[in-house]
């Protein structure tokens, strides 16, 4: 069975195997839109994954191995993301795990279904989206230099400032809590670790001035 660990990376590329028309503009369409912070790169030395593209025209396990030989000859250790592609009109067909065909180290083998050129609505094709959205890591506010820095600088405002009135800290525990439970509460749980960080990078500016 084929692993691949989460990718720190953002920056992917594309190999095709075969004619996939406009497939891949669905495919990596759900993917910006999961990841917005993801690059689309077109020289191998410069991603941190190669994503494969492989339709069944013939065979699947011929295919598969014709694909293989593509990206191995390409890079052999980069991790892979191999997108095989079964061409069929019905959404409940059973297709064969492709994984057992994929001997390679540190690639993640999904199976989509598709009919003329675009993929079909059916739970294969969301597990298997699922599982490639899942294999980046979201960017967190650490790492987007714009947004973190205004939140930073604002909380770092309202700490020293606005929640000191009695009126207000209630009302932003509230909020807090609110925040917390939502789809960004993991970039939320984040601040006041970034907050701290960046108090003692401050506190050690003001020191070396002194």
């Amino acid at each position: 069975m084929s692993q691949l660990k989460a990718i720190p990376g953002k920056y992917y590329y594309v190999i095709e195997s075969g004619s996939t028309d406009n497939l891949p503009t669905h495919i990596l369409s759900h993917l910006q839109q999961q990841r917005p912070n993801l690059v689309q790169v077109y020289s191998v030395d410069q991603c941190d994954v190669i994503l494969v593209l492989c339709p069944i025209i013939s065979r699947a396990g011929t295919d598969i191995d014709a694909a293989l030989k593509k990206l191995n000859d390409l890079s052999a250790f980069k991790p892979a993301i191999f997108i095989v592609l079964h061409q069929t009109f019905d959404p409940e067909r059973v297709v064969l795990d492709s994984s057992t065909f994929v001997k390679r180290m540190n690639t993640l083998t999904v199976d989509c279904l598709f009919f003329d050129t675009r993929l079909l609505r059916c739970n294969i094709n969301d597990e298997a989206l699922d599982k490639i959205v899942t294999c980046f890591k979201h960017q967190t506010i650490a790492n987007l230099p714009i947004i973190g820095t205004f939140l930073i600088r604002l909380l770092s405002f309202l700490s020293k400032t606005i929640l000191n009135l009695p009126f207000i800290g209630p009302c932003w525990n509230r909020l807090s809590s609110f925040i917390s439970q939502t789809f960004i509460g993991d970039l939320w749980n984040q601040l006041p670790s970034i907050m701290s960080q960046n108090k003692k990078r401050q506190d050690s500016d003001e020191e070396r001035s002194a």
